[in-house]
């Protein structure tokens, strides 16, 4: 009676959970199209790439810090 009780009360617990999660997606704020998330995400790629100055000061910032590296200049 017990192994009953406890897949009923599981039951109970996935449909609360699904009707939970329903309810959430309907009250949250409506997808945009896909262009708009693709365009975000591509402005945040392009600040994102740091110019050779940076790197370096990157780097030695590392360095500084006890890191093991050898910057050397390649050209």
């Amino acid at each position: 009676m017990r192994g009953w009780k406890a897949r009923r009360q599981d039951d109970y617990d996935v449909m609360l959970f699904g009707a939970h999660k329903v309810e959430q997606f309907a009250r949250s704020e409506k997808l945009m199209p896909l262009s708009h998330y693709l365009r975000q995400r591509n402005e945040a790629a392009v600040k994102a790439v740091q110019s050779p100055a940076e790197r370096l000061t990157a780097f030695r910032a590392l360095a500084a810090r006890g890191s093991p590296i050898k910057i050397e200049l390649v050209g």
